[in-house]
């Protein structure tokens, strides 16, 4: 049964059979109403377009995933020190006119410390972390966390003197 057929007399549903000079089918596409379900069933092996999703028939999976990576070039700064209760730079600076956006910290510490990530200059708090000595932190945000002024460096400030040491992994974006 042809998709036309199937779809014959559907008021919600358009079906387009493009064929070739001898006849062959070379698409098939079936545009449907963005709230209604359908279920299509082929005995050929064509590929149909519904929206944004390619369904083609045969055993080939529907609705995988593939992470290509994020979009964006990611820098990376390390940072030791003995004592950032002055704060020390945890990042180099962002793309001229843009902001830093936070993708990953991972903090190490060997004393019971407050850890605060912040922004150079205005000391806007970015994050805050109360760790106990020999202790290492990975923290991932789900978006991100964009610091509020463009051309700022992010900045680690900690409560009380001791080793620290942190790899902050970011990008910058307008």
């Amino acid at each position: 049964m042809s998709i036309k057929e199937m779809l014959k007399g559907n008021p919600i549903a358009e079906a387009q059979v493009e064929e070739d000079s001898t006849g062959e089918k070379l698409n098939q596409r079936v545009i449907i109403d963005d709230a209604t379900p359908i279920r299509v069933q082929l005995d050929e092996s064509p590929t149909i377009d519904i929206g944004d999703v390619q369904v083609k028939a045969g055993n080939e999976n529907i609705g995988a995933v593939k992470d290509n990576g994020s979009f964006w070039t990611h820098s990376k700064t390390v940072t030791q020190s003995a004592n950032a209760t002055s704060g020390a730079d945890a990042s180099g600076a962002p793309t001229t006119g843009q902001k830093i956006v936070i993708d990953d910290i991972i903090v190490s510490v060997d004393t019971a410390m407050a850890v605060t990530i912040e922004e150079e200059t205005s000391g806007t708090d970015i994050a805050k972390f109360y760790m106990d000595a020999n202790t290492t932190l990975q923290v991932t945000p789900r978006n991100g966390l964009k610091l509020a002024t463009a051309d700022k460096k992010v900045r680690i400030v900690t409560s009380v003197a001791g080793n620290i040491s942190s790899t902050i992994t970011y990008h910058s974006e307008a």
